[in-house]
């Protein structure tokens, strides 16, 4: 299984989550892209201030250029921590980029350290809507990784339990 994981991270968590869920796939062919924005935030202040404040009213920005075909994945894991209950802009903006999306599989994974699992159904709506199928969302606490979460990853189609 040939699979794509893009992440969002400004401080860390969210990158560090990725490079897990990547050690664990490491029997299929992995690869894995940050969206980044053309401009980053500089400091703590703009990033969860004006990065929340844009998340809210779910404001896109611009992003560097970066995989969006996905023509040549069979499944998108897409990370992202949440910022006023909602995606990142960044985030936004990659899933509007994506091409060859029709039919294909998604996996999410949220960090944050409020109320987490009540963002496992962030994103879905947007990711319905390019014609993806949803098929599991994870959520962690922070850089904080329970074993139980990760290990639905085992479970997906195709997917062999790592050791």
């Amino acid at each position: 299984m040939k699979i794509l994981i893009a992440y969002y991270s400004a401080g860390g968590n969210t990158r560090y989550i990725a490079t897990e869920i990547a050690k664990r796939l490491e029997a299929h062919i992995v690869e894995q892209i940050r969206i980044e924005p053309e401009q980053e935030y500089t400091n703590v202040f703009s990033r969860y201030i004006i990065g929340s404040r844009r998340a809210k009213r779910e404001v896109r920005t611009k992003i560097r250029p970066t995989k969006s075909d996905l023509n040549l994945y069979d499944l998108l894991i897409l990370g992202f921590p949440i910022w006023a209950g909602k995606l990142p802009s960044p985030v936004l903006t990659y899933i509007d980029s994506l091409t060859n999306c029709s039919g294909k599989k998604v996996i999410t994974f949220a960090s944050s350290y409020w109320n987490f699992n009540r963002y496992k159904k962030v994103g879905k709506n947007e990711l319905e809507a390019k014609g993806m199928e949803v098929i599991l969302a994870l959520s962690f606490r922070g850089r904080a990784i329970k074993e139980d979460e990760l290990a639905k990853i085992d479970q997906i189609e195709g997917a062999e339990k790592v050791v």
